[in-house]
């Protein structure tokens, strides 16, 4: 059997026609794309005004694009309150864009994203659909520059952007097949100086200055002096992180070669409070002699990076809070997951490792809410940390836990016990007696433990020797 393959241009449609000679049999069949998509190629990142965007979406040659922010760099007038949902506005056309489907509609009638045509029938591929990621709608590059006539840049990594050129200081996207000869895998390069400090040695610099508590100015930070890579951005700061790429890796990278700063979460229990997520900490060059020179020179930079990141957030405390995470590197993993929560330098801070180790922390002033009150408490450095709230009321003490609930019975509060009444709630002082056994607590409510009290001992559990 032959196969004869013709390719014909007519207008901005492409056809295919496969003619297939066998048997006596011939064939057509006929493949075409909408008039409404162009073919995309795969684009890197996807930057506006020097900030990179959210990870780009491409599937089977179409590219997608983050709806909302798009329609904001050109002015278009468009609205996305309904998640998932974005309608826009122009030249007295509306375009409704949703979730997870493979169209989207112009003045109410349906546009398919892309059509496949076959033996004069024509068929909308399921599979080119729309997105939503982290809250962001992602709709065709194409509708952008076919629909609506507006223009993209590329620059020389392939990364679209609008506006501003990329800064390529942070990711040229060089890629060096074999940097040192010896036929092991490609390895990339994010910068020139990137290449340098692996080959040359490097030494991680000291930091200019401390957070601010103000994750788009902390970013900023860590960008300019620790070469970090911006990993996305809102308008109000509150997504703002960064991540050091020691892989070079840019948006391609995988969780095993980052620290990745930033919050935890957008809601407003979440916005207040930030994370550091280390992977491979403090990891040793020898940890990787004998098996890939260059991956022990990427993670002997990594091993100077994280501390300082750590200094950074914990001026005072680093050094403790360094020994605290090569403890979880040598003993947490998936099957032994370890977590503590500490104040450390005035932050309400929970450490956990479970295979790789992730930092919580608080601004000063702030407190870890919502799925943070899960975490044990372990012990502080510093100022003791407090679960919930004391509140005063017609003469009593109350106590409320940090979602706003009242307690009863015993609570423990900064390493002490106390007991609050368990009708009313109102911190009892005395001698109280509770599960056959007698307690003490002294005028600030604070269990007695270990001593005498009115020629009664305590043990160390604070019930009454009999």
């Amino acid at each position: 059997m032959n196969s004869i393959k013709n390719k014909m241009m007519i207008g901005a449609t492409t056809f295919f026609i496969v003619t297939t000679v066998g048997l006596g049999m011939v064939q057509l069949q006929v493949k075409a794309y909408a008039d409404t998509i162009q073919s995309s190629k795969q684009y890197r990142n996807y930057y506006i005004n020097n900030v990179q965007q959210s990870e780009l979406y491409c599937v089977d040659g179409e590219t997608f694009v983050p709806g909302a922010e798009t329609a904001k760099y050109f002015s278009l007038d468009y609205n996305d309150s309904v998640e998932g949902t974005i309608t826009i506005k122009n030249n007295g056309n509306e375009y409704v864009f949703e979730k997870f489907v493979n169209y989207y509609t112009k003045n109410g009638e349906k546009v398919y994203i892309k059509v496949t045509e076959q033996n004069g029938v024509k068929t909308p591929d399921t599979y080119t659909i729309t997105k939503n990621n982290n809250n962001h709608l992602f709709i065709p590059l194409s509708f952008f520059e076919k629909e609506l006539g507006l223009k993209f840049e590329v620059d020389s990594s392939n990364n679209l952007y609008l506006g501003d050129v990329p800064n390529n200081a942070t990711s040229d996207g060089s890629f060096d097949t074999d940097p040192t000869g010896d036929g092991k895998a490609p390895t990339h390069y994010s910068t020139a100086n990137s290449k340098l400090s692996i080959d040359e040695g490097w030494v991680a610099p000291t930091l200019k200055s401390t957070s601010v508590d103000d994750l788009k100015k902390d970013a900023q930070t860590l960008i300019k002096e620790l070469e970090f890579v911006p990993n996305g951005i809102k308008e109000d700061g509150s997504t703002t992180s960064a991540k050091f790429d020691i892989m070079g890796m840019d948006g391609r990278m995988s969780s095993m070669n980052v620290t990745c700063v930033g919050p935890v979460a957008t809601g407003p229990d979440a916005s207040h409070f930030n994370s550091i997520m280390f992977n491979s900490y403090n990891t040793t060059p020898e940890d990787y002699r004998g098996i890939s020179d260059n991956m022990a020179g990427y993670y002997g930079k990594m091993s100077k990076i994280d501390p300082q990141v750590l200094k950074f957030y914990y001026p005072n405390s680093w050094e403790w809070l360094n020994t605290k995470l090569l403890y979880l590197r040598d003993n947490a993993s998936s099957s032994n997951i370890i977590t503590e929560r500490y104040t450390i330098d005035g932050r309400d801070t929970v450490i956990n490792g479970n295979g790789q180790i992730t930092v919580y922390m608080s601004k000063v002033g702030g407190s870890l809410k919502g799925q943070m009150l899960t975490v044990p408490y372990k012990g502080t450095i510093g100022e003791p940390y407090s679960f919930g709230y004391w509140a005063q009321s017609n003469g009593n003490w109350y106590f409320e836990d940090n979602l706003g609930n009242a307690q009863k019975g015993w609570i423990q509060d900064k390493g002490h016990y106390y007991y609050l009444d368990p009708s009313t709630g109102a911190m009892k002082t005395g001698w109280i007696k509770d599960g056959g056994n007698w307690y003490y607590c002294w005028s600030n409510g604070q269990m007695a433990t270990d001593t005498a009290v009115d020629g009664y001992t305590l043990n160390s559990n604070g019930a009454l020797i009999s």
